[in-house]
């Protein structure tokens, strides 16, 4: 790979999809871009993209080629990584995406177990919408629901089991149930939820877990909750015994990274710290 500025235009452009969301993340214009792709397809005698405007469709030759040229970016930022903590004495930073339940209630009570040993700086980043790593978003993520992304690693990590609970000492048919708002109605959870209601009750709702966690403690409202949320909470009581359902947990990284000491070490804490909960 004799160019590689060439090679990352042709990456870089296959990430974004168009002209110039490429050409900005590469800080340089369009016309600049478009000359660099040309002249890299002229050379190895090969289309790259199927052009529509502005949009740049990967051919399969450059789909093909997306992982190696993935590994080849990401070697070379492990390099980049490596001379800067070697002249700074840097940490080398984690970025790890979940949805707030799995960061609250796994990851960041067990913070001290990743650290120990490694001079890492950890980015929990709590989001419910999902992000992208093949954009480099994040290094790892862990979502709920098996993704389907290009050069990306996907391994089932845990199996995350419901329970309906109320409070102790609650009656639960004089309560309400509680569910996440009409945005995740899809999600099982949800749809469990509002198959329980009858036409003549309603049925309250929260944008978080954590917030259905705080709701039934209170003892204004029974939920759907994960395990390893309520195990702990001596206040609550499972209320039917019989419904239940689970969710498998999916931890995403890139491909690339396979193999790299602090992402195997991450990945290894991730996994250690939903064995302890769900075990």
């Amino acid at each position: 790979m004799k160019n590689w500025d060439l090679w990352q235009s042709v990456l870089i452009a296959a990430r974004s999809g168009s002209v110039g969301a490429a050409a900005a993340q590469l800080n340089i214009n369009p016309t600049t871009l478009s000359r660099k792709i040309k002249r890299l397809e002229a050379t190895i005698n090969q289309v790259l993209f199927h052009r529509q405007g502005v949009t740049l469709k990967p051919t399969e030759l450059c789909l093909s080629l997306l992982p190696q040229l993935e590994q080849a970016a990401s070697r070379l930022n492990e390099l980049e990584s490596l001379f800067i903590q070697i002249n700074r004495h840097l940490p080398r930073r984690v970025r790890i995406s979940t949805i707030p339940f799995i960061t609250n209630q796994v990851l960041a009570p067990r913070l001290d177990d990743l650290l120990i040993g490694h001079n890492l700086q950890v980015e929990l980043m709590s989001q419910t919408g999902n992000i992208h790593l093949t954009r480099r978003e994040a290094d790892i993520a862990i979502r709920l629901a098996k993704p389907d992304q290009p050069a990306i690693h996907v391994e089932k990590i845990a199996t995350i089991h419901y329970h309906p609970v109320a409070k102790r000492g609650i009656d639960p048919d004089s309560i309400l149930w509680a569910t996440l708002g009409p945005e995740y109605a899809h999600l099982p959870e949800a749809k469990w939820t509002l198959d329980q209601r009858s036409a003549k009750t309603g049925v309250h709702h929260a944008t978080q877990t954590e917030t259905l966690l705080q709701m039934v403690k209170s003892g204004t409202a029974k939920a759907m909750l994960p395990d390893m949320m309520t195990a702990a909470e001596p206040d609550l009581i499972r209320i039917d015994h019989q419904a239940s359902l689970y969710r498998h947990a999916w931890l995403l990284k890139h491909s690339a990274d396979k193999g790299i000491g602090y992402v195997e070490h991450t990945t290894d804490w991730i996994k250690r710290s939903f064995a302890a909960l769900t075990s």
